[in-house]
This record gives C-alpha cells, structure tokens and sequence, in this order.
C-alpha cells in the first residue's frame, strides 16, 4: 500500500498521556505512517500544546516522526487549497472538524476518500448527559448534533465509530453506509515470564 497520500484533520494536537482519544489518534497515526509516504496531520485548534517555540513533551514525539504537521485552522485551509489533489485519504476526526473541513476536502481534493472518524458518537454522549441531568439545553445540542452527525456519515465515504454499539445505532440510523469499528489501539507487551 505504499506510495499513499493521507491528511488526518483533528481538533488539537493528541496528548496521549493525558486522554483516551489522543492514545487512539497517535496509535492510529503510528499505523498509517507505515502505509503511507506522506502522512500530514493537522491539528485545527492549537491551544495549549505549544509552550513558546517547544513543544510540550507529550507531543514531543509525533513531532520527531517523519509526519507533517499543521497548526491552526488557517494552514490546514491553504494546505488543502494548495495541496488537496496529493491526498488519497482524508480522515475528518471528531464531529467538529468534520463540519468545517468535508465541503473543503471534496473540493480540493476531489480524489480523497473521505473518513469520518467520529472518536465518539457526539449525540449519544449528549443525549446520555441530558438522561442523566434532566437538562433540556443538552438534549436540544445532542439533537442538533444527532442531525449534523449523521449527516456527515453520509456524505463520508466511510465512517468510523468505537463499539459495536455505536455502530448498530449508526447503521439503524442511516442504512447502507459503510460504518467500521476501530476502538482505541494499545500496544501489547509480552511477558517476560510464560504461563
């Protein structure tokens, strides 16, 4: 599968030390650099990942790694507008960067298959916290994000979801997308004693 040209669009830089969702995007990276040539990873809100011109150590490492990375919203827009037609994936994780980027991938980089990893069903997180506090505002943004989330899925070429679960609601919810399971990936050490 060499000689593949993948764009990963996320909301910020993973720290893998400090939530379950970064672990996952990292290892996932960690994946598609052995497939790819070029793998760029754009990270679209840098808030706290930077100190000054150094990198917090958590990122530390997916800096030293041969993928490009992008800061901010306005270089991953000229990258794409620039260099769009390159890429044969995109990958659009998490609801939010999904909305602002799929209309500009299609158009700058028509030839992408794009992937709608969605690290979590947003509205079912939503619609959970609204069972749980009896907050009507929550249940109003959890069916706002019901509909922009199944939305996105269909016009993705493919989604992601975490669990099974997830993806039996995805598929009862829009039939006949394709919906793959990719939970969080974990490195496996051997022991060093055996059975």
């Amino acid at each position: 599968m060499k000689g593949l040209s993948i764009l990963v669009i996320d909301v910020w830089m993973p720290m893998p030390d400090r939530d379950s969702a970064s672990l996952r995007i990292v290892n996932l990276l960690s994946i598609l650099r052995q497939m790819a040539d070029k793998l760029t990873f754009g990270a679209g809100d840098p808030p706290s990942w930077r100190t000054s011109d150094k990198w917090q150590p958590s990122v530390q490492p997916l800096q030293d790694t041969s993928i490009e990375l992008l800061e901010g919203h306005a270089a991953i827009e000229e990258h794409l507008e620039q260099q769009g037609k390159i890429y044969d994936l995109v990958i659009l994780s998490r609801l939010s960067m999904a909305s602002k980027y799929i209309q500009a991938v299609r158009q700058f980089a028509p030839q992408a298959a794009v992937v709608f990893d969605t690290t979590d069903l947003h509205f079912l997180r939503g619609f959970r916290g609204a069972k749980v506090t009896g907050k009507v505002n929550l249940m109003r943004s959890a069916l706002l994000a019901k509909r922009e989330e199944l939305s996105i899925a269909q016009q993705a070429d493919c989604t992601l979801v975490v669990s099974p679960v997830e993806k039996t609601i995805l598929e009862e919810e829009c039939p006949g997308i394709p919906v793959h399971v990719v939970s969080n990936i974990h490195t496996v050490y051997g022991s060093r004693q055996p059975f």
